[in-house]
């Protein structure tokens, strides 16, 4: 159980990251002004930006920012799962 928990926070660390380069690289051929520098403190801003941009162009949300909340509600939610428990061999003395 635990590994899969494991295996599961691994893969939203994975896809949080990707989905947040791609949607910095989106904005800035866009024309918008975003620093990768503050990516972090910033990303719900830019992912707020995107989601319009996206909107105004195609009429539709874009995926990246749905794979990008999932991402990121997956990963908040297995921290506060009470069985996520690391396993001893991970657990650095």
């Amino acid at each position: 159980m635990a590994t899969t928990l494991i295996i599961i926070a691994a893969t939203s660390v994975v896809l949080y990251v990707v989905s947040t380069i791609l949607i910095y690289d989106y904005l800035s051929k866009s024309g918008e002004k975003v620093s990768f520098l503050w990516i972090r403190l910033f990303m719900i801003k830019n992912a707020s930006r995107y989601k319009k941009l996206t909107r105004e162009k195609t009429g539709k949300t874009g995926y990246l920012y749905y794979i990008w909340i999932a991402s990121n509600k997956s990963g908040i939610d297995l921290l506060h799962t009470p069985c996520f428990q690391i396993p001893e061999f991970v657990k650095l003395v």
